[in-house]
């Protein structure tokens, strides 16, 4: 079985929503709203309907060209951030991705 396998068969049989960790998120969410709040000192963020982007590349191509980092908010709910969270840490992960110039698959999310 290889990584990736292995990766998505934990992820299958993982509970939807386990209480016991609720705190390990509440710690992340602080941290998001710091980074968040740092990001924004350089780039501009906008959340929208839809696939704001073609591809991972126009991405990278467009934030870059004009300072501004489109981030969907669709399906964006989740059980402790809350959409608004969950959308700053989209847009954190994404800010990431583009200043290393990350792909976005298993290499870039470990990089």
């Amino acid at each position: 079985m290889t990584t990736l396998q292995r990766i998505a068969q934990a992820y299958n049989r993982a509970p939807s929503f386990d209480a016991s960790i609720v705190h390990h998120w509440l710690a992340l969410k602080r941290d998001v709203i710091t980074l968040y709040k740092l990001i924004r000192t350089r780039i501009d963020v906008v959340f929208v309907e839809g696939q704001p982007y073609a591809t991972a590349r126009d991405m990278i191509e467009q934030c870059h060209a004009s300072g501004i980092l489109r981030i969907s908010t669709d399906f964006a709910a989740h059980p402790i951030f809350g959409e608004e969270i969950n959308c700053q840490f989209r847009a954190i992960h994404d800010y990431c991705h583009i200043m290393r110039n990350a792909a976005f698959d298993l290499h870039g999310e470990i990089s």
